[in-house]
């Protein structure tokens, strides 16, 4: 550990994401929009509990700690001297030789990375590299406050580290015996390498992916309560036996992510920020096999350090984060100047092009607002949703849409990949090159499971420059505009025959400025679609807008299939949803009275009615009524 620093105590924690036997509710692309339903009423755009098919650990802190009393926090702690002691080589000895320790080669240049792990720890008397240690002390701290424990036989040789499957928990140890272990390493730390060694065991470090860096933001916790954390991220087979260790941690809870924010939405539960925007990011993957893929693959290409800087308005206040215009150049590190940036605007009205902060209305109103890049091949958060039917970001929409196409989320893509992979299986549309640019950028940064080798194809009036454009080998995605596409298809008719998605951004705006042009792309990709050299591959055409039109209604009636239409303003359902709505208006004691009355027909055509009820014991009632 680096007892040279003044400012800072240097910290481990883990997010512990185990598999449940349910099965998600939505697992086809087609029965659920880019991004999932919505949760409850919730203003943000998270997939529903049902989606997800496994539970993420939040440990509640005592009401007497003296940081963060009384939050919900993933399972970790400060690193301990221990942590660092050479008696680890011989529990680790199979791996002494290997580049550190098995865990992999970071491709983040050094001088950018972290300092809790730039920090050479051989300097300072250590043999153990700093993000073996922090993993060490992630399991250990995890064994600590919830009594699961993330090891593996030592027998396992160097063939077996950083395996593609989800983690296993070893279940061969005596129950006695590991609580006897959890009291002496509660007692002192310095007993988990004592532990590791009569149990033949070591701490599971290669199933801990880096994730990310934060740091405790100044004059919120006080000047000793400075925290420079190490995140990192586990995905085990199954949901473990787990115990609270009743000092530091009072109760745990195992929840999907989405149900975790909707809690602290509805003020059941408190999460730090950090907790909020991870947990929001997660939702991402509501699949457990696409999170360890994802977290495993990008664990390798680093992370920057985050240090919130707080902004204090005349309504909240906000956390900014590195990118967000309003970051300062040199942020306080040390908290020897202004505690706090103040500023008599409102969160509204405070600058907003290049955005990543999380504001606050409220204890228990946040939102995580985000429209830059992320680095390092992370993924922004699931952010505040707009009063467009899309988020703000529609690139990034539309962008989430492709990649559960190319990442194969049951759709069995692979199958169709090995009949030709020299042809494109995508063509994104977008109604100007600037969005095409910017599309192509952000696909371009998205290459998580393989590579898309996305090509920008912009062509001009010229009679041969359509002629002379080389689709590249191995392209799956292509970038263009309307009148491109349609000069291009005039030398390169062959382009659809292996098509199967043509992805519409900013559908509206190209129906009213390229209608001509639309028109004739979406002729030939249905005569190609019916052709013998088609085989079974899939046709799918994915429409991303901001207002519905005629056009739009025409496209999905002749020309999509068993069509998935996602309409999230709700004035605009009403009108071409076909959605009904009848207000009765009657006494509170009336009410069961009144929905029977209503519900007392026969309808011409087999119908489900689903009714919605203000609390769990009304809907008892209205289901005993109705039995």
């Amino acid at each position: 550990m680096n007892t040279a620093l003044k400012h800072w105590k240097e910290a481990a924690t883990v997010i512990l994401a185990a598999g449940t036997r349910r099965r998600p509710v939505v697992n086809n692309l087609k029965d659920k929009a880019p991004f999932g339903g919505v949760e409850n009423n919730s203003k943000q755009m998270w997939p529903h509990r049902s989606e997800f098919d496994y539970e993420v650990l939040l440990l509640k802190r005592s009401g007497k700690s003296g940081f963060m009393p009384n939050a919900y926090v993933f399972p970790g702690g400060l690193v301990d001297s221990s942590d660092f002691s050479s008696d680890w080589l011989q529990v680790f000895k199979s791996f002494r030789n290997s580049s550190h320790f098995g865990l992999g080669v970071v491709k983040q240049p050094h001088e950018t990375r972290p300092p809790i792990f730039a920090t050479d720890r051989a300097k300072l008397g250590s043999p153990i590299p700093g993000q073996v240690a922090f993993r060490i002390c992630a399991v250990r701290e995890t064994f600590e406050e919830s009594g699961i424990l993330l090891v593996v036989p030592q027998k396992a040789d160097e063939t077996q580290h950083q395996p593609p499957t989800l983690a296993p928990i070893v279940h061969k140890y005596d129950k006695h015996e590991l609580n006897k272990w959890r009291s002496l390493v509660l007692k002192n730390p310095v007993n988990f390498i004592d532990m590791c060694k009569e149990l033949e065991c070591m701490p599971n470090i290669w199933a801990m992916h880096e994730w990310g860096n934060w740091l405790t933001p100044t004059g919120v916790y006080g000047e000793k309560r400075r925290y420079d954390t190490a995140f990192f991220i586990c995905c085990l087979q199954e949901v473990p036996q787990t115990m609270q260790d009743e000092k530091e941690i009072i109760h745990f809870k195992w929840s999907t992510p989405s149900e975790i924010l909707q809690s602290y939405e509805s003020q059941e539960m408190w999460i730090a920020p950090p907790q909020f925007y991870e947990l929001s990011r997660m939702c991402h993957f509501p699949l457990l096999h696409d999170l360890n893929h994802f977290s495993r693959e990008r664990a390798l290409e680093g992370c920057e350090p985050w240090l919130p800087v707080r902004l204090v308005s005349s309504d909240g206040y906000m956390l900014l984060l590195p990118g967000d215009e309003l970051y300062p150049d040199n942020p306080d590190w040390m908290g020897e100047n202004q505690v706090n940036m103040t500023t008599e605007k409102s969160l509204e009205e405070l600058p907003a092009t290049a955005l990543h902060r999380i504001e606050f209305h409220s204890l228990y109103d946040a939102t995580v607002n985000v429209n830059i890049k992320p680095r390092y091949n992370h993924r922004n958060p699931i952010s505040k949703v707009s009063d467009n039917p899309v988020i703000k970001d529609n690139s990034s929409t539309l962008t989430e849409a492709m990649l559960r196409i190319i990442e194969g989320d049951s759709f069995g893509i692979e199958l169709y990949l090995t009949i030709n992979n020299e042809k494109p299986i995508a063509v994104v549309l977008c109604p100007g090159w600037e969005k095409a640019q910017y599309v192509f950028d952000t696909l371009e940064e998205y290459k998580l499971f393989q590579p898309l080798n996305p090509m920008l194809i912009l062509v001009g009036l010229g009679k041969e420059e359509a002629k002379n454009i080389k689709i590249q080998k191995g392209c799956q995605i292509i970038v263009t505009t309307p009148k491109s596409l349609v000069r291009l298809l005039s030398h390169h008719c062959f382009l659809f025959l292996r098509l199967c998605h043509l992805v519409f951004d900013e559908v509206d705006v190209l129906f009213s400025g390229a209608s001509e042009q639309m028109s004739a792309i979406l002729e030939h990709f249905k005569k190609a679609a019916t052709s013998e050299e088609r085989v079974s591959l899939p046709q799918q055409i994915i429409a991303v807008g901001n207002r519905w039109n005629k056009q739009i209604k025409d496209l999905v009636r002749e020309y999509m299939s068993d069509p998935c239409v996602v309409i999230t303003i709700m004035e605009e359902a009403a009108l071409y949803g076909n959605v009904h709505q009848v207000i009765l208006v009657c006494l509170d004691c009336e009410k069961i009275s009144v929905l029977l009355s209503t519900l007392d027909f026969t309808p011409d055509i087999f119908q489900k009615t689903l009714i919605f009820t203000n609390s769990a014991k009304e809907a008892d009632h209205v289901f005993t009524v109705n039995s």
